[in-house]
């Protein structure tokens, strides 16, 4: 959909829900960024009537090439494949070092809106393999920190002005164990590319199926659409997303036992890495690396705030 068509439909919308007159382009964005969350849903809503498409008047929420959307494809499967191979290209062409991945089916998970029973909900779509890591990145950051305490130390320039945004300038304390934290971390992450391959190439001879999660985003309607393997994707049609997804939905209880099994064995291994790097790692011998700065956008801070308080008044009540 052009920028021109949204303008239009939002300039409409704007129009006879909120009675806010708009005369261009810039002034629809505007009013359409300043409304607030709550009836920001109502808006959406009806926005999802005019530019979703089949039964469930579905919406990918999700850049795509110029001229492209998901009218071109038929199932979840053609979309997502082609992307990979986007991603991939770009990745060769900027990592002279990168030496390419296996196809799973979703290594990113992606933003949809759909309407059931005629009501909003907004959802993701991910891959099993994805959420499991998910679930266990959790419990393996929970555990990192009770091996290697640590604590965020706010920066001199943490929050100046710089460009268009604010600079982020913190620092990790670990009571002088700061290297040893961060090649913890570094097998982390080299663990985590490691299971999410095996975990992707065990997963592709289950079964086909989807798994349902109901989420609470915001207090509005919402939802986690989980996807075993790149079959199950090719059974989806974006034109009869809910109907296709009905045959093949399964409950996620059953996949407890292969989430039980990834998180023991992650346990496992941050226990021995953390023990080798007490006795055998070297922090004086460190990996150079470019230093990074990093640049928030304007309001994020705020937006941090928030989301603390919010966790803080959830963790008292």
């Amino acid at each position: 959909m052009g920028d021109d068509v949204i303008y239009r439909i939002r300039h409409l919308l704007l129009a006879s829900l909120r009675g806010i007159e708009c005369h261009s382009e810039q002034e629809a964005n505007d009013a359409w960024e300043a409304v607030s969350i709550s009836d920001l849903y109502s808006l959406n809503w009806a926005m999802l009537l005019t530019s979703g498409i089949g039964e469930d008047h579905i919406y990918l929420n999700e850049s795509m090439e110029d001229g492209t959307s998901i009218l071109d494809v038929s199932t979840l499967y053609e979309y997502d494949y082609a992307d990979y191979l986007f991603q991939e290209h770009a990745r060769f062409r900027d990592f002279s070092e990168y030496a390419g991945s296996r196809y799973y089916g979703i290594s990113h998970g992606w933003w949809i809106r759909l309407l059931i029973d005629g009501q909003l909900y907004y959802a993701t779509v991910t891959s099993l393999t994805t959420h499991l890591m998910g679930e266990i990145e959790e419990a393996a950051n929970g555990h990192i920190d009770n091996l290697i305490p640590s604590e965020l130390i706010e920066g001199e320039s943490n929050g100046k002005r710089q460009g268009g945004g604010f600079l982020w300038d913190m620092r990790t304390d670990a009571n002088g164990l700061e290297g040893q934290l961060d090649e913890l971390k570094r097998r982390w992450w080299a663990y985590q590319d490691e299971r999410r391959d095996i975990l992707g190439e065990e997963l592709a001879s289950w079964e086909p199926a989807v798994y349902m999660k109901e989420e609470n985003w915001d207090d509005d309607p919402s939802r986690s659409y989980i996807f075993t393997n790149a079959e199950s994707l090719q059974r989806v049609r974006w034109r009869h997303y809910l109907s296709d997804c009905a045959s093949l939905l399964t409950p996620l209880a059953e996949t407890d036992t292969l989430l039980k099994r990834e998180a023991g064995l992650t346990i496992a291994f941050l226990d021995e890495a953390h023990a080798d790097i007490m006795e055998n790692f070297d922090p004086k011998v460190i990996k150079l690396r470019k230093k990074k700065k990093i640049i928030m956008a304007s309001g994020v801070f705020d937006e941090l705030g928030q989301i603390s308080s919010k966790l803080s008044d959830d963790d008292e009540s």
